[in-house]
């Protein structure tokens, strides 16, 4: 884990089926359309929007899921799947509560 510091970008909404999927997918592409080596992530146990991420990136994209992990995995989690990249953009579930 070289770079604990990469720049990252936390996408909310206010609802499921808000749009985060949409707005995370087009920035992430905008991302790369610039040269930008991207990871992408999802909170929670979500399969199918990281797919997407994926196809965009090039590579796996990865779930973040303070259910089933606790808080040191996540950061884990986060620094290594990011840590050779310059920017993480990360998906948030559902909406705000």
């Amino acid at each position: 884990m070289k770079n604990k510091n990469t720049p990252r970008i936390l996408i909310g909404g206010t609802s499921s089926g808000c749009g985060k999927t949409t707005i995370t997918c087009a920035l992430l592409q905008a991302l790369v359309n610039r040269g930008l080596k991207t990871a992408s992530f999802k909170c929670g146990p979500d399969y199918i929007d990281p797919m997407f991420h994926g196809e965009i990136i090039g590579s796996k994209s990865s779930n973040l899921d303070a259910f089933f992990c606790d808080d040191d995995t996540i950061r884990y989690l986060l620094y290594k799947n990011g840590s050779s990249c310059e920017i993480s953009v990360i998906e948030g579930v559902m909406g705000f509560y």
